[in-house]
């Protein structure tokens, strides 16, 4: 429902067949343990954001995550993040999070803000399966 509401806020359209994907995709993860959604809530046990991270190996993806609805602070998302680090680093024992990407608009300084290193997707390598 975040992910949902961030998409509609930033004026991008989503086909049914992209939802029902990212819910396969986020249902698959999840019933497999290789991801976990995190929720900050307010004082009044609101939800106000969500993350969604999987992982392979010692490495942990930053899949998805937003603003449930139109509740704005500067402190969610922080939280949701720095939260899941330590749960990844401590139950999962995650060396390595690839927060996947920072071209996007406003999110760029605020994922390099918890001292990333910057690599260009051209350095990707596809191997065959």
């Amino acid at each position: 429902e975040s992910y949902k509401y961030m998409i509609k806020n930033n004026q991008m359209t989503w086909s049914k067949k992209d939802v029902k994907e990212l819910n396969n995709l986020t249902n698959n993860l999840l019933n497999n343990n290789k991801a976990v959604i995190n929720y900050i809530s307010d004082s009044d046990n609101n939800i106000v954001y969500s993350t969604l991270y999987s992982w392979h190996q010692d490495t942990a993806y930053y899949l998805y995550g937003g603003s449930k609805d139109k509740v704005k602070n500067d402190w969610s998302s922080t939280i949701s993040h720095w939260e899941m680090f330590k749960f990844l680093s401590n139950e999962k024992k995650i060396k390595i999070v690839d927060l996947e990407g920072i071209n996007s608009p406003k999110r760029g300084h605020f994922k390099t803000s918890f001292g990333a290193s910057i690599f260009p997707y051209y350095q990707i390598k596809f191997r065959k399966v």
